[in-house]
């Protein structure tokens, strides 16, 4: 029934017909893009379907008590994305807060002058 929504879509569905509903979901996709979207659009929890039935049984206790799961083999690389782009913004906003001349010495530095 749902096998040919792309991932990010199916939470956004679900919540917008039924808010109150918690949404787990069960995939063999774990690339980092669809996990992330599918945590944005309002799902929970993300089950692998390769993991053990105790991740879904752990999924739905952890839902259902107001928690979020995420899948084990996913955790090293969602963790390593968030950080990627946490540097990102951080060394994005830090540069800007820089006045022109603070750019110029920063430059300056850069390419090893003083």
């Amino acid at each position: 029934m749902f096998a040919d929504l792309p991932c990010a879509t199916l939470p956004r569905g679900i919540k917008e017909a039924n808010p109150q509903t918690e949404i787990i979901i069960f995939s063999q996709h774990g690339d980092e893009t669809c996990v992330h979207r599918a945590l944005e659009e309002g799902a929970r929890a993300y089950v692998l379907r390769s993991s053990r039935t105790t991740g879904l049984i752990e999924a739905i206790r952890l839902v259902s008590g107001g928690q979020y799961y995420l899948d084990p083999a996913l955790h090293s690389a969602i963790i390593e994305s968030y950080l990627n782009k946490r540097g990102e913004s951080v060394r994005e906003q830090g540069y800007e807060q820089l006045s022109k001349r603070e750019r110029e010495v920063f430059q300056m530095l850069v390419k090893g002058q003083s």
